[in-house]
């Protein structure tokens, strides 16, 4: 009776995070459940058509071997090695989380925002708080009564309104919440213009895209009469285009990203099976090869173009702000001197109506002028701008700002 109690606890543990995995979350707990159940599977085969003692001890000998052995490969890989792991994995997530799945965690963590029942809009969970913990920093994100990592905003004609639209770096991972580069510049704004009644309104969502953004802008945010929009855009925007898809992603009131490769669920738990698709298949972190993501990527700056010269100019027309595309970089562009974005620069800087901002060239013209590096200004290992990251941002984009101001 203990025996098949035991059994049965075991199953249940394996098939939950079979399932789990299969909705792309998946972590070690996931490795051991699948060893198991090819250990039990061929251990039950080789019962079967092994019967002789010798034979079958020596079967179950071999196999034994070779599933702890596969087994600590895997192990060492991970913990030791550590190869192959997601930028979610390197900044101590237990949980391998799929960006293609990663629609199905979402709605177990966020909450939407719903106008008229045709579209969702992702933010966080309404006047929440969020200890975020990463082996270089820990902060407090305090979320308003509109999911947003800011004050509540006051509606009130008579103030100016600056909105910042973007994703992690403009919600201000990496820093504290006074220290996000929104709340910098309204500092600096505000001390160029101590008589100006004004607010910044940090739209900024982590893991949000300019696309989704939009929407946010469009249905919730309008209201607060924005005099300027400032529209933030890095190279991690056309991973999420690709992922994601641009505005058909909006169905019949659900939201769908594109499908990843079937195989993705063996990626998730085996860190051998990873070294094998990167070493000898030389697939990016998006499981695409050379040539399939040029062609993504070009598809998807051509989808952000198009929202920022249709949807987001339209709007600024029709409400009467103005329009800043801010477009920055990480630091790998910078040490490798290759702006993903530079195309998508030139391009927007062609139009009068939007004013572009590019931080890789500002960037520069700072380290020239300066005795900082580049990775002072960001944490190695997560990625985001630190605290002197973000005072820079703020700072280049004081003076690019205020004109609009006076």
């Amino acid at each position: 009776m203990l025996r098949k109690t035991i059994l049965t606890v075991i199953w249940i543990f394996v098939t939950l995070n079979i399932i789990l995995g299969l909705l792309g979350i998946s972590s070690i707990l996931l490795t051991v459940s699948v060893y198991f159940s090819v250990w039990l599977v061929v251990k039950m085969l080789i019962d079967r058509f092994f019967i002789k003692t010798d034979q079958n001890k020596n079967y179950q000998l071999l196999l034994a071997t070779i599933i702890i052995s596969l087994f600590l490969t895997e192990v060492a890989l991970k913990y030791v090695a550590k190869a192959n792991l997601t930028y979610s994995e390197k900044n101590g997530d237990f949980f391998y989380n799929s960006m293609y799945k990663q629609r199905i965690l979402e709605n177990f963590g966020r909450r939407y925002i719903l106008r008229q029942n045709d579209i969702q809009i992702s933010t966080h969970p309404a006047n929440s708080i969020d200890y975020l913990r990463k082996p270089e920093f820990a902060y407090t994100h305090t979320f308003n009564s509109l999911g947003l990592r800011d004050k509540e905003p006051i509606l009130d004609t008579s103030i100016v309104t600056i909105i910042g639209l973007g994703d992690s770096f403009t919600e201000g991972v990496g820093s504290p919440q006074d220290s996000t580069w929104l709340k910098l510049l309204e500092g600096n704004i505000k001390r160029l213009y101590p008589n100006k009644k004004m607010q910044t309104l940090n739209a900024g969502v982590n893991g949000s895209d300019p696309i989704a953004e939009y929407l946010l802008l469009e249905r919730q945010l309008i209201r607060y009469n924005p005099k300027i929009v400032i529209v933030c855009i890095n190279n991690s925007d056309i991973s999420d285009v690709i992922v994601r898809g641009g505005n058909e992603r909006f169905t019949n009131g659900t939201v769908k990203y594109s499908d990843g490769p079937w195989w993705e669920f063996f990626y998730s738990y085996s860190y051998i099976f990873r070294s094998i698709i990167h070493s000898f298949f030389n697939l990016n972190y998006l499981l695409l090869t050379d040539k399939q993501n040029e062609i993504e990527n070009k598809i998807a700056i051509e989808k952000l173009k198009e929202s920022i010269n249709t949807e987001y100019k339209n709007l600024a027309k029709k409400y009467s702000f103005k329009l800043v595309v801010v477009l920055h970089p990480m630091q790998w562009e910078l040490e490798q001197k290759k702006f993903m974005l530079k195309d998508l620069s030139s391009e927007f800087k062609k139009d009068t109506s939007i004013l572009t901002i590019n931080l890789y060239n500002e960037y520069y013209g700072f380290q020239k002028n300066s005795q900082y590096n580049f990775n002072d200004l960001y944490w190695q290992t997560d990625l985001h701008h630190n605290s002197t990251g973000y005072m820079l941002w703020a700072d280049i984009l004081t003076h690019k700002i205020s004109p609009l101001l006076e």
